[in-house]
């Protein structure tokens, strides 16, 4: 490919992620500190939380690093560039499988996890805002905690028995804040990352070739 179609592609397309993944960060930060995530048990040890914010910062770095070697013909920071992009996807693909299982699980077991949440007070935190937002979803969404969560609250979650269970209001509720962090993750930059190894897989192709024979340089003598 021509140098100057290189670098237009290298600048817009790692512009374009940066700006994506910022745009994520902010919609993201906005469901960590919605008061009704406490209500589901994810937590910030979750595995799925743990894939997501490990390859954002690497994908940052990734960029920079593609951007600066670009603009200063540095071969070193692109070569890291490429050799940080690879796994780059390769690690996306595993957190799209996670995230599949998590809310699989989240679906198959939704009515254990919040009885075994109620009773356990070490996911629970402040019972107080615990007990507030339970009393918010309910009036909100017209629907009733489990009875160990209403057990749970000492000042008593009011609710009308004829009211449907909250297991599906919430559910529904975490579809709404989630899937669109899904769309941008896997049907906005997760293909952006492929189009561009595959337009410049020339370039890739000339690393794994420097790599190779750098490692087997006895063997060309």
């Amino acid at each position: 490919m021509h140098v100057a179609h290189y670098r237009v592609w290298i600048y817009s397309a790692n512009l374009a992620v940066i700006l994506i993944q910022l745009w994520f960060i902010y919609a993201s930060s906005n469901l960590l500190y919605d008061p009704y995530l406490r209500l589901l048990p994810l937590n910030e040890s979750s595995i799925l939380i743990y894939a997501i914010t490990t390859v954002i910062p690497l994908q940052f770095i990734a960029c920079f690093c593609g951007l600066v070697g670009v603009y200063f013909s540095k071969r070193t920071l692109v070569r890291l560039y490429w050799t940080l992009m690879i796994p780059l996807i390769i690690m996306d693909t595993v957190a799209a499988f996670i995230w599949i299982h998590t809310f699989n699980d989240l679906h198959t077991n939704i009515g254990v996890y919040l009885n075994e949440m109620s009773q356990a007070e070490g996911q629970i935190g402040d019972w107080t805002e615990w007990c507030n937002s339970w009393n918010g979803f309910l009036k909100t969404n017209k629907c009733c905690a489990p009875k160990t969560v209403e057990e749970s609250c000492w000042d008593g979650l009011q609710c009308d028995s004829a009211l449907p269970s909250c297991h599906l209001s919430l559910l529904a509720w975490l579809h709404g804040q989630t899937d669109g962090l899904a769309g941008i993750l896997y049907f906005l930059l997760y293909p952006l990352k492929l189009t561009v190894v595959f337009v410049l897989r020339e370039d890739v192709m000339e690393l794994v070739t420097e790599i190779f024979y750098s490692n087997h340089k006895g063997e060309y003598k």
